[in-house]
């Protein structure tokens, strides 16, 4: 039997040879996506008209949220008080537009098709009041039956996401169940439109089975005494053909399994230790599987907002990789890229095992994810910081930083005393501080020459700055293992190298021997730079920079 080509509401036949998109009006509070922006009336009614104007063909009026954070359900006047003057006013202003209400309590649905709605949204399946289904039959309305489980302030979470057999038989049966109530209370099939409940009672792995699924749902047909509306077209309502006896016994069945269904405590307990990966749709507080939402859908049509959005989230990902690039951190960030392919992998082929690790894995290790990337992520806040427009609000504090390390070095190389002083940039030295003296001491030329006082207790090791404190003294440094071209370069030196091989710190070294001033900076090492260029060097002075390159000799 094929699928109706219309979808009859209350005497208006909408076409289904095109995709309907039905607009979300949420007159809640605490909606997932939109709670509190649109409680007043003038507020709801502006809301409708974006949708309207951006292409919906149907809007929904919900005064009940489903959020998988706990919904509170709300009696029938709360609801009644939040959705039925929008109703009206839509229907008085709006003739020609076709309204929707969402809903579960059939006292609700009666004064809301009083009002003007020409189609029921149930979110359960018509489960959870008898009365649902022969009202919409009186009426004459379009239905939509979801499928879902539990009640209105659980059936969005994980509580029912366990499935005895195979899921997708499982979620058919009960769709089944669903449109089988509402065929044996007089529902017309061609009102009859079916939502696979995307994000309900399913963890991530079910919602994806069921999208896959969708050309299976569509031929469903009358196996399930009724028919299955296909989500790809976005709204292909259905119906069956008559429920028999002993088709409508097999339904009662499955709604006592439905009503009375309760998780094992031992799988509970699983569930509770189980992952609950983020949904790949966004939730408007219902579910509406049967029709595109138009927020969703606003990246068909883009504006000069989404491209400045992603002109912006693009540049923020190319600064941090970046920032990770020629990083031990860079090989971390590649082997959670290669777990999540196994994790789709294994959603995909339907590995449960696998899933399951990964899954636990990845719930319990954002916190480790902090710990290790607590480095750089505190080096992009410090970046941000550095950043160009807010190079003027420390311009004169990191002039007297560079005088202070300028003078230090100069009478350092004049009296022939031997230091390393790294100077902090992007990357945390936080690493490499561990292995010294911590200070937190503000930046002077006479600190650290007592610091570098030969046979005090800190001069055999390098000093590490941030911004205009000495955070460190007394640090040992990695050694470099590159080749050398002046054998002559001593321990001082390779330290330096090594630590701008693996950070990108300025690091200054006065030779002891030769009284000196070297700079090493990623890999790179300078040699006999003059005060002048230090300071430049340091000012971050670009020019400047590449002349100490040409006329210094790299290692």
């Amino acid at each position: 039997m094929s699928a109706p080509t219309v979808w009859k509401i209350r005497g208006r036949e909408l076409s289904l040879e095109r995709p309907l998109v039905m607009g979300i009006v949420n007159v809640t509070p605490d909606s997932f996506s939109d709670g509190g922006r649109y409680l007043s009336v003038g507020a709801a009614l502006a809301h409708a008209a974006r949708l309207l104007a951006e292409g919906a063909d149907i809007l929904d009026v919900g005064g009940e949220s489903t959020r998988p954070q706990g919904a509170t359900p709300v009696s029938a006047s709360d609801e009644l008080r939040r959705i039925l003057p929008v109703i009206t006013a839509l229907a008085a202003e709006r003739p020609h537009v076709v309204l929707s209400v969402d809903t579960v309590k059939s006292s609700v649905a009666d004064a809301a098709l009083a009002a003007g709605a020409h189609i029921v949204n149930d979110v359960s399946g018509l489960r959870l009041d008898d009365a649902m289904a022969p009202l919409c039959a009186a009426a004459g309305a379009g239905v939509v039956v979801m499928h879902s489980r539990g009640a209105v302030g659980d059936m969005s979470t994980f509580e029912h996401a366990t499935y005895a057999g195979d899921f997708l038989d499982d979620m058919l049966e009960e769709l089944s169940y669903s449109v089988g109530i509402a065929r044996h209370a007089g529902v017309a099939r061609e009102s009859i439109a079916v939502d696979p409940g995307i994000g309900f009672a399913k963890r991530t792995e079910h919602s994806l089975r069921a999208l896959a699924c969708l050309e299976r749902l569509a031929a469903w047909g009358p196996r399930g005494g009724g028919g299955a509306g296909a989500n790809r077209s976005r709204g292909r309502a259905l119906g069956g053909g008559r429920c028999g006896a002993p088709r409508l016994r097999q339904h009662r069945r499955v709604g006592r399994r439905l009503r009375a269904w309760r998780p094992h405590p031992a799988r509970a307990r699983r569930r509770r230790h189980a992952t609950g990966a983020r949904r790949g749709c966004r939730h408007s507080g219902r579910g509406t599987g049967v029709v595109i939402q138009t927020d969703p859908a606003r990246w068909l049509h883009p504006g000069w907002r989404d491209v400045l959005q992603v002109v912006l989230i693009g540049y923020a990902f190319y600064r941090l990789l970046r920032l990770f690039h020629g990083r031990r951190t860079l090989h971390v960030a590649v082997g959670l890229a290669i777990l999540l392919g196994v994790y789709a992998l294994s959603v995909v082929f339907q590995l449960p095992w696998i899933t399951f690790l990964l899954g636990f894995v990845f719930e319990y290790g954002v916190i480790a994810l902090l710990v290790i990337f607590a480095p750089e992520l505190r080096a992009a806040l410090a970046h941000l910081g550095r950043a160009r427009f807010a190079r003027v609000f420390r311009q004169m504090e990191d002039r007297e930083v560079v005088e202070e390390i300028v003078d230090a070095v100069e009478r350092l190389s004049r009296s022939g005393i031997g230091a390393i002083v790294a100077v902090e940039r992007d990357v945390p030295l936080d690493e490499w501080a561990e292995s010294g003296s911590p200070m937190e001491a503000k930046v002077s030329a006479d600190l650290l020459l007592t610091i570098f006082t030969p046979y005090s207790p800190l001069h055999d090791g390098a000093v590490f700055i941030r911004g205009d404190l000495i955070i460190a003294a007394g640090c040992i440094l990695p050694l470099s293992q590159k080749p050398l071209a002046d054998r002559a370069l001593g321990t001082r030196h390779r330290a330096a190298l090594g630590l701008s091989d693996e950070s990108d710190a300025l690091v200054i070294v006065v030779s002891e021997e030769r009284s000196t001033v070297s700079v090493a900076e990623r890999g790179r090492l300078w040699r006999d730079l003059s005060t002048g260029e230090l300071r430049d060097l340091l000012a971050g002075r670009t020019p400047a920079r590449d002349a100490i390159a040409a006329a210094g000799s790299p290692a």
